[in-house]
């Protein structure tokens, strides 16, 4: 205001960064900070995006009608174009790891898939990578004594190549195993990962503390599995074996 301005002449992304920048200082995991700050730094851009098309009018509507995706959140002029998501079946469970049940499922988002890759990618990488996302659904399944696990992730995009890019960010976390690796202060680092050869459009990486990670992409289809694993209290019992999780994985991307 001093300066004689308003939001809509600070550049695009400004408000954003600023708004990550000034949550750094939470002490939370930091997926979850970004959680908590997407809707504000998100939900300006949508709203300034709004009144530089049509005034407070324009924002006016759009408490009439909400936008029905975070693809339309992220991106308004979908948003204007009322451009739906995509329906994408529920994962089907691993009929190979024993007895598992469905005990969660839900639609995770382009939001949600930008915010778990900026676990590891740059937030302009991992905003490309989850663009075009078109939709998906996300299933957990566990046995009765909720201590074996597997988690099934079926993402659909627009177009093949924006699965292929999607693939390609996934596979720069797939040979971590814990964790993500550390900068020099403490947090996650933002300097990405070698990149991992994905041969046709498959991978599978083995992974000590939470059974294999598997990508496996069919045609704008992505399946990402995790597990099954076998969790008590006191350790995590790995299950090595590729061969039915990327048959699993494919079955997914199938769906």
């Amino acid at each position: 205001k001093p300066r004689g301005s308003t939001a809509l002449d600070l550049p695009d992304g400004m408000m954003r960064a600023e708004s990550v920048l000034g949550s750094a200082a939470l002490s939370a995991p930091p997926i979850l900070v970004r959680s908590l700050v997407a809707p504000y730094a998100d939900g300006l851009a949508f709203t300034t995006f709004l009144r530089r098309q049509g005034g407070f009018g324009a924002v006016d509507e759009a408490w009439r009608a909400p936008p029905q995706s975070t693809e339309q959140l992220l991106h308004p002029e979908k948003y204007l174009a009322r451009e739906p998501a995509l329906e994408v079946p529920v994962p089907e469970r691993p009929a190979f790891a024993g007895d598992l049940e469905e005990r969660f499922h839900d639609v995770m988002g382009e939001q949600t898939l930008r915010l778990l890759l900026e676990d590891w990618l740059p937030a302009r990488t991992a905003a490309q990578a989850a663009s075009d996302w078109g939709g998906d659904r996300l299933a957990v399944f566990s046995d009765s004594s909720r201590k074996r696990w597997a988690v099934g992730w079926h993402i659909r995009f627009d177009t093949p190549s924006a699965a292929e890019r999607a693939l390609l960010a996934f596979a720069r976390s797939a040979p971590l195993t814990d964790r993500a690796p550390s900068s020099p202060s403490g947090g996650p680092s933002r300097t990405p990962p070698p990149l991992t050869r994905v041969a046709g459009g498959r991978l599978c990486v083995p992974r000590p503390n939470n059974g294999p990670i598997v990508l496996v992409r069919r045609g704008r289809d992505l399946a990402v599995t995790l597990g099954p694993f076998e969790r008590n209290s006191v350790a995590v019992t790995p299950d090595p074996d590729c061969r039915p999780a990327l048959a699993w994985a494919a079955r997914i991307a199938t769906q």
